[in-house]
This record gives C-alpha cells, structure tokens and sequence, in this order.
C-alpha cells in the first residue's frame, strides 16, 4: 500500500514492485482536505476538458495506471460521485499531463510515529 497521486508519484518504488510482483494499492490518490492536489492545474484542465470532476480524473489516472486505489469519505454523495468511473477513460496525452506535475508532496508523513523511512527510493523522480 503507497501513497499514490501526481504529487507523490512514486515511480522507482512502483517500478521496483512491478519488478519483483507486488501489485500497488494506492491510498489517497486525492491527496487530502488539506493538499492541494485536487486544485492542481493540470488535473483541472483535463476535468474541464472532459467534463468530470478533479476526483475522477484523479481516480480514472490512477485505475489507468494499473493500480488499484483506496479511497474514503463520509459524504455518501462524493462517494458515489467519485466511482461514476464507467464508459469513459482518459487519454495517454491526459494521462502524461497528469504525471508531468512537478510538485511534490506527501499527504502522511508518519515517520514521527515508526521507525520506517518515509521514503524507500531517494532520486530526484520521487
């Protein structure tokens, strides 16, 4: 399970899963209340042009990219918004302008609370 979304796209540690069979869950694939990753540009633009909320386009980004994804809320109404996922996908110049973003950030930062590193794979990608 990895925190997965374009501002904490992960590529060498999902790369390196791939690699050896682990298959990726992404958890908080739109970001938080607090991120700004659902008020990214580009994730905007690719809403506006296909007519879908920032969360979809987030979510059908990640489910293109052959995770699978956890998401959570407590509003039953974004929850069912968000999985109208069906009869449509994104285009792989949507998808790379996607993945192009160069902010980074992590959601949680749990490392106060373990002794796990909060990164695994030190590159300038992740």
């Amino acid at each position: 399970m990895i925190e997965l979304h374009p501002y904490n796209p992960t590529p060498t540690l999902v790369s390196f899963c791939k690699g050896v069979g682990i298959h990726c869950l992404g958890f908080s694939p739109l970001g938080s209340r607090e991120s700004s990753v659902v008020q990214e540009p580009r994730v905007l633009g690719v809403a506006k042009k296909h007519g879908k909320t920032p969360q979809q386009i987030l979510l059908m980004w990640v489910l293109q990219s052959a995770w699978d994804v956890v998401v959570g809320s407590f509003n039953t109404i974004h929850i069912i918004s968000k999985f109208e996922l069906d009869d449509w996908s994104l285009p792989d110049t949507d998808l790379q302008e996607i993945s192009s973003c160069e902010t980074r950030l992590r959601v949680y930062t749990d490392i106060e609370r373990t002794n796990l590193p909060c990164r695994v794979f030190l590159d300038e990608k992740d």
